[in-house]
This record gives C-alpha cells, sequence and structure tokens, in this order.
C-alpha cells in the first residue's frame, strides 16, 4: 500500500503544513541579522525541540543556478539568533496568512466538494447521467487519472495522491529505502524483499503488545518485533489459514514464531519462546558543533592622486608608494553567521539469545500499513491521514472478468463495475471457518479467499452505484457524473487496475503522459542490461523517469548539499537510506518536472510513447545492481522511434 499525498501540489503542502509558525519560530518570512536577509523556509513540526532542525534560505547567497543556498539551521541556534534581528513587516506576515487561508480554502473545496450540480458545459466528452450516486461532484483536481479515480471514488482526498506519487516515491529511490534493521548487510535477497511491490493479498495491520515486554509492529510486509531485553527488529511475515484460522507466521530463528489470530483479535502463541535477537551494546561516533557568529576584516586599496590625497593629509592609510599615485587602504568588518554542524552517532548492537514468555498479545490501536512509504506520509502529513484498522487487511487488485474489481486500500475498497466505482469499508473475516473479505457497500459484497489466491463471491449480479470520470473541463480539471452499472459476479484474480479500466480506452505498453504535458509522435525505447533477463535484470520491475531536467540539477535547486567526494543523487539517495527528512524535501519538488514514467519488465525493457521533439533526462537507481548503480542520462528524442541502452556504462555509482 502507499503514501498518502493529498491532491493538492505537494510543493504547495510542503511550503504550509507547518502552519504559518513552526511553534515559536515564524515560518515564510524574511529576517534581516546582521545585514544578511534570512528566509524561514520550514521547521520540523513533529520534533519541537532545541535540537530539531530548519530548513533557511539565504537569499544573498545566490548560487549560480539562481537559487538560493540552503542551510539547515537548530531550532535553538534561531531562538537565540531571530530577536536579534530586523523582525519581518506587518505587510509579509499579512500575506503569509492570506497565502495560508488560500492554501486552506483550496484544501477544503478538495475534500469537502460542493452538492452536486450539472456536469460543466465545457466537458469534452459527456456521459449518461444517474441520480442513484449519493456522492457530491465537481471538478475534480487530481494529478493524474489514477488520482482523479481515487477521489472520484470517495476515498478521502488526503490519501488519494498515494496511486501515483507514493509509487513514485518507491520507484524513484529504486528501491532504496531500507526499513530499519530489516535487511542483513550486503543480502541482495533480503533487500529485494523488503522494497519490491508486493502482489495482491492478505496483510495484517497494528500495533500488538503483551507480557514479557511483546511488541509487534506491523506493516504491509513485516513486523518490528521485540520481546524481553531485546532490540526492536524487522521480520518478515506470511499469512496462513490453519483449520479456518488465520495464523501470521513470523521469520525469526532459531525457529519461525507462529502467532494464531484468535477471534477476539488478539494474537497468541503458547511459549516459551526462544528468539535470536540483538540488544544495543553502546554508539561510537557522532558530533555537533554550534552555530557562531564570525567577524571578518577585509582591507581594500585605493590609488589616488597627490591633489586627492592633499584632503587625506595625516590619515594613518594614507601611504605614497613612490610614483606618480598616492595608497589609500580602506579596511571593512563584517559579521555573519556561520552554521552548526551535526553528525549522527552509530548505534552498535550485540548478538544475544532471549527466552521470552508465551505470547498473547492483544491490539493497542491503529498504525501505518506500509512503513516504507509511510516515511514520506509522516514528513507531509503528519498525523492528518487516517489509520487503517488494526487487524487483518488486503492489498492489490483484483479483477474479474466481466468488468467487475476490487481495490484494495488500507483503510477502504473501490468496488468498480465497468466505468461506475465507489468506495466503501471492508473487513477481513473468517465465518464458518473460509477466509472471506467483506465489502460493506449498501448491499455487501462477501468473497471468499481461495488458495490461489483469487476471490470467489459466487453467482448473480451486482450493482455498483457510484461515479465515472466523464473527460475534462478547459481547465484542465476531470470531470465526473454519477454512475449506476451492472456486472455478472465471477472469480476475481490478481492484477492491475489500468487507464484501459478506467475509461474504456486502448491501453498501450507505455504509461500515459502526465495531465498536460503535451503530446507528440516520438517513442524512446529503454533496454536495461540486455545480457541480463528475468529476475537477474538489475533494472527488472524499476520504474524510469521521464525528466524536464537532469535529477541532479534538479536537487541542487532545491537546496541540495551534498558532502565532500558526493554528487547531488548520492547524498539524496543516502538520505533516503537513512530515512532522513532531507528525503522527502527532495521528493516533493520532484514531480513537476516528471514528464513521462513507466516500469521496467522482467527483461530491463520499458517504453515512452507520444513524446514531443525535445531534450530529456532519464533517471533511475538500482540498489540490486553491484555496486548500486544511478542513471541520470540526457536523451534527445525526436519523431519516430528512438532507443537507448541503460548499463554500467552510461551510470554514475550511488555509494
Amino acid at each position: 500500500m502507499s503514501v498518502r499525498f493529498t491532491i493538492l501540489s505537494v510543493a504547495a503542502l510542503i511550503g504550509f503544513s507547518s502552519l504559518v509558525y513552526a511553534d515559536d519560530i515564524q515560518t515564510h518570512v524574511t529576517y534581516v541579522c546582521n545585514g544578511e536577509h534570512l528566509f524561514i523556509e520550514n521547521c520540523n513540526i513533529r520534533d519541537l525541540s532545541d535540537n530539531s532542525n530548519c530548513m533557511v534560505a539565504h537569499p544573498d547567497k545566490m548560487r549560480p543556478n539562481g537559487f538560493p543556498t540552503y542551510t539547515y539551521e537548530t531550532r535553538g541556534t534561531l531562538k537565540k539568533l531571530l530577536p536579534t534581528c530586523q523582525q519581518p513587516s506587518a505587510k509579509s506576515i499579512a500575506r503569509v496568512q492570506a497565502a495560508q487561508k488560500k492554501a486552506d480554502d483550496a484544501y477544503n473545496a478538495a475534500v469537502n466538494p460542493p452538492k452536486p450540480p450539472t456536469p460543466p458545459a465545457n466537458i469534452v466528452q459527456n456521459a449518461p447521467q444517474s441520480s442513484s450516486s449519493n456522492l457530491s461532484l465537481s471538478g475534480v483536481s487530481g494529478n493524474s487519472l489514477t488520482e482523479a479515480r481515487c477521489v472520484v471514488s470517495g476515498r478521502d482526498a488526503k490519501l488519494c495522491g498515494e496511486n501515483e506519487l507514493g509509487n513514485w516515491f518507491e520507484g524513484a529511490i529504486a528501491n532504496g529505502v531500507n526499513m530499519a534493521n530489516a535487511m542483513v548487510p550486503g543480502s541482495a535477497d533480503t533487500l529485494k524483499r523488503a522494497t519490491n511491490k508486493l502482489p495482491p493479498g492478505l496483510e495484517i495491520s497494528g500495533r500488538y503488545v503483551g507480557a514479557g515486554n511483546w511488541v509487534l509492529q506491523f506493516d504491509d510486509r513485516s513486523a518490528m518485533t521485540s520481546c524481553g531485553t531485546l532490540a526492536p527488529q524487522q521480520r518478515f511475515y506470511t499469512i496462513e489459514t490453519v483449520n479456518g484460522q488465520f495464523a501470521i507466521k513470523l521469520e525469526m530463528t532459531p525457529k519461525p514464531l507462529v502467532l494464531s489470530l484468535r477471534p477476539d483479535g488478539t494474537l497468541a502463541n503458547a511459549g516459551p519462546i526462544v528468539v535470536n535477537g540483538v540488544v544495543v551494546a553502546g554508539s561510537s561516533g557522532g558530533s555537533s558543533t554550534p552555530g557562531k557568529m564570525v567577524t571578518s576584516t577585509a582591507t581594500t586599496t585605493e590609488h589616488i592622486t597627490p591633489l586627492e590625497a592633499q584632503t587625506h593629509a595625516g590619515d594613518s592609510n594614507l601611504h605614497y608608494n613612490g610614483g606618480a599615485y598616492y595608497d589609500l587602504d580602506h579596511t571593512t568588518t563584517t559579521t555573519t553567521y556561520q552554521p552548526g554542524t551535526y553528525t549522527a552517532p552509530t548505534i552498535n548492537y550485540a548478538p544475544k539469545t532471549e527466552t521470552c514468555t508465551q505470547a498473547v498479545l492483544k491490539s493497542s490501536g491503529k498504525t501505518q500499513v506500509d512503513a516504507m512509504k509511510g516515511i514520506a506520509e509522516n514528513m507531509l502529513l503528519g498525523s492528518q491521514t487516517p489509520a487503517a484498522p488494526a487487524g487483518l487487511r488486503m492489498h492489490g487488485a483484483y479483477i474479474a472478468s466481466t468488468g467487475l474489481s476490487v481495490e484494495f486500500f488500507p483503510e477502504s475498497a473501490i468496488l468498480e463495475c465497468g466505468a461506475a466505482i465507489r468506495a466503501y469499508p471492508y473487513s477481513v473475516q473468517a465465518p464458518g471457518g473460509q477466509p472471506a473479505v467483506r465489502v460493506d457497500a449498501p448491499k455487501p459484497l462477501v468473497m471468499a479467499i481461495k488458495s490461489d489466491n483469487t476471490l470467489d463471491p459466487g453467482s448473480g449480479s451486482y450493482a455498483v452505484q457510484g461515479n465515472r470520470i466523464v473527460g475534462k473541463t478547459q481547465d484542465g480539471d476531470f470531470a465526473a457524473a454519477p454512475a449506476n452499472e451492472t456486472c455478472s459476479l465471477a472469480v476475481l484474480k490478481p492484477g492491475t487496475i489500468t487507464a484501459a479500466n478506467m475509461t474504456s480506452a486502448n491501453n498501450s505498453s507505455s504509461m500515459a503522459p502526465q495531465p498536460g504535458a503535451p503530446a507528440g509522435n516520438g517513442v524512446l525505447s529503454l533496454a536495461a542490461f540486455p545480457s541480463q533477463t528475468g529476475a537477474g535484470n538489475p533494472l527488472a520491475g524499476h520504474l524510469v523517469f521521464l525528466l524536464k531536467d537532469s535529477m541532479n540539477n534538479l536537487l541542487m535547486k532545491q537546496g541540495m548539499q551534498p558532502p565532500a567526494g558526493k554528487n547531488a543523487v548520492q547524498a539524496w539517495d543516502a538520505a533516503c537510506v537513512q530515512k532522513a527528512p532531507l528525503c522527502q524535501q527532495m521528493v516533493a519538488g520532484m514531480k513537476p518536472y516528471v514528464e513521462r514514467m513507466a516500469k521496467a519488465d522482467d527483461s530491463g525493457k520499458a517504453t515512452f510513447s507520444n513524446l514531443p521533439d525535445g531534450s530529456y533526462y532519464l533517471f533511475t537507481t538500482s540498489h540490486n545492481a553491484n555496486p548500486p548503480l544511478a542513471w541520470d542520462l540526457r536523451v534527445e528524442v525526436k519523431s519516430g522511434t528512438n532507443s537507448v541502452v541503460l548499463d554500467q556504462k552510461n551510470a554514475g555509482p550511488l555509494r
């Protein structure tokens, strides 16, 4: 399941997600400190300690690319510095508040659209209407057809960006986000399991606790697990059914831990349980230096005539140089602020085997289902988005040959029949010993979960009363209208929702252009590592992006400051691996520059179609390559077929 981004501009969200104040520091305004302008971009709103960071722009220190220099200052440093500075004007504060109100109004309009008007008269294509839908309709400001479909279904608007930007985030770092303690260093198989896209199926959500310091916090493929004195570690899991009862099997040593899911919602194992794990054995390294004011003196020399020198007679800075001119020295003193530095310490672990008590764990509430994409959600949206209910959940799409489909998300499932779509809550049950998923529509849809991972709803027909996307308005919004369609019930198989499912348009092998992107006659065919096919291809299943500028340039424009010996892509990837906030700050600004994106097949091939002539940059990374590689390659596209091969020769190292 995916990171949950609002349908509003993510750049705007970053700009105003901290409101106007970040606790006691006012953001989005300019201070003048010792003659230097400082623009407080944003501060960490989830950590209000003096050690948390704020992003500060330095407009007086412009880069060659036309963007200011950015630094990260601690909140404590700014709390001492800013009161000594010239404060922002009342006019600038009012301007920020007006912009905040505008962003709030746009957000509220997206989340609570007006009651249904008739579809706008300027719709590009028309569709029959039905009064059977109980959803409100208006122009839908989605960033893609997928996102608009999500909003039209009735899902929370703050979650609907996950269909595009969440998957973009996952692919953009090319499976490089390291889930804490989930991977054995150097193990490609473990890395692949931790980051590859999951096939549709069962998962479990929630945080479960019990006696003996048992804690299990589940995401879509693993659980952060601890018991006794052991430090938390990420363990992969699978879900099975045994005698009509669900069992969660966690990969532990010396033997797997199997927890039965009881009817009362608890997880249990009789125990005692022997667990191989680790304990914290101290830390090493790490350092910090505070920011400080630095005073510097500079002397310049002016050559003046004897006549001019007469006006400076007796000045100790006036010197005769032995020629026809005199030298007059000018000394100036300036004071500037020098940012502090911080390097995190390395936590050291030691192996330990612990005998833990029997596990009887109760749910302690909801949690983020997808830990990897939750990094971005926590950064951008905090706790604003609804969490998934604790317990068994489903993920992915299931499709029947009759036009009926169900796509599962953490909090709801989208039912689709033909072009009619509607989202409803759902639950996973095992009534009478038969595992089943129940979608709580006005007429509940109960589907048996079969051993071959198909869903069997039985026979008959099923009506979906919802909405459909009917085209685009002249202002670029998607337009929707009520729809009511009936499909025959049939077995639903794991699949993928495509543009053809949504619009009945002809589907192509390449992914569709981004909304608003001009169409052309160029085709760019991509092949990666031609000699390696199947699962061995380092780019198999990876997303590849066609950008309007190089990734390195885009990162630098956003203020990325790579350390010595590293480029911006390497620094960004390292931030993503470390789950640093900087990773998501950079991701948020990338989306407007994505011209196209395509997913490489198992043989490393992908195609971009309908491209206008021009220069582009192919960007992707692979942690499955040895060593890990990044591509940020300029390509020229002309009408007709163009081709490029990605391999070690045109890649750069990620480390």
